[in-house]
């Protein structure tokens, strides 16, 4: 990548001389790479909040994330998974809990109300009727 003298400076003094600052790539359909610098929004609720995450209080907040546009539903899961463990480990300082499988749903954020009815039913009932499309339900799914 090349900058600017000023950039460089300041990231020399921040980082050391040797600076290698790893970027995500696009491989073309014409064998090219293309850096991309633009990662694609994911904003995370995860449930159950009220009992296990507890990442807001009353109202909810979406946790966003970055990733690539050219990752699989596979990839987002992991990356998920990377997050909501880290947080459990070093926030709530819960070091037995490890999340090994998860379902991702795309749901609609305008109606984040019922976020907070479904977290409260999803303590009392075995299965919770939700307005959302599951994103890895088969391999298929999980390889987009």
């Amino acid at each position: 990548m090349i900058v600017d003298g000023e950039i460089h400076k300041f990231w020399s003094g921040k980082y050391g001389v040797n600076i290698q600052l790893p970027r995500y790539g696009i491989k073309n359909d014409d064998g090219g790479n293309i850096v991309e610098v633009y990662f694609k929004q994911i904003n995370i609720l995860p449930i159950p909040n009220s009992s296990l995450f507890k990442l807001w209080k009353s109202e909810p907040k979406a946790q966003p994330c970055y990733i690539s546009k050219s990752a699989t539903i596979t990839d987002l899961e992991n990356k998920i998974k990377r997050i909501l463990n880290t947080y459990m480990y070093f926030k709530q300082s819960n070091k037995n809990f490890t999340i090994k499988k998860m379902h991702v749903w795309r749901y609609n954020e305008e109606d984040l109300d019922d976020i907070v009815a479904l977290d409260k039913k999803y303590i009392d009932y075995t299965s919770v009727k939700l307005d959302a499309f599951l994103l890895n339900a088969n391999e298929e799914q999980k390889a987009k």
